[in-house]
């Protein structure tokens, strides 16, 4: 039992892949292939998929393999995250997703790279309102 199971009786827990990752680089190095092979094996959304992954992984470095497997695959496998949530996301951290997402616009005059900005988080507000208005089940409790 973990401390998330007594507080926190049936709640998922999940990693953010940043953390895993990072530790799995500091133990097996910063490789490119060995690395390609953790994050392909976390973001397969099929069981058979992810076993491909870990299979070309055992064959390069059963270490990382067997580091890989102690980890619970619900707390960092796509394929194992429990649909109810209805997020599949592997990074948490809010400015990642927000440095990959205006990648388009770095290369632009600061100008050009705000009003794109401006104009992509407007654009990305309404479709999330539109959603939410078509939704029709309770988001929140009422108070």
């Amino acid at each position: 039992m973990t401390l998330f199971d007594d507080i926190l009786n049936g709640v998922e827990h999940r990693f953010c892949l940043r953390h895993p990752y990072s530790n799995f680089k500091k133990k097996f190095g910063g490789g490119v292939v060995i690395s390609d092979l953790m994050m392909g094996a976390a973001k397969a959304t099929f069981y058979a998929c992810w076993e491909k992954k870990m299979g070309e992984l055992r064959n390069i470095n059963p270490e990382a393999y067997n580091w890989l497997i102690g980890i619970p695959r619900s707390s960092w496998c796509k394929h194992a995250f429990n649909i109810y949530p209805r997020c599949d996301v592997l990074m948490i951290n809010l400015s990642e997703s927000f440095n990959s997402t205006i990648l388009l616009a770095k290369d632009k005059p600061i100008i050009s790279m705000m009003e794109w900005i401006r104009s992509y988080t407007m654009s990305r507000f309404a479709t999330l309102r539109e959603k939410l208005n078509a939704y029709p089940g309770t988001i929140m409790p009422k108070p």
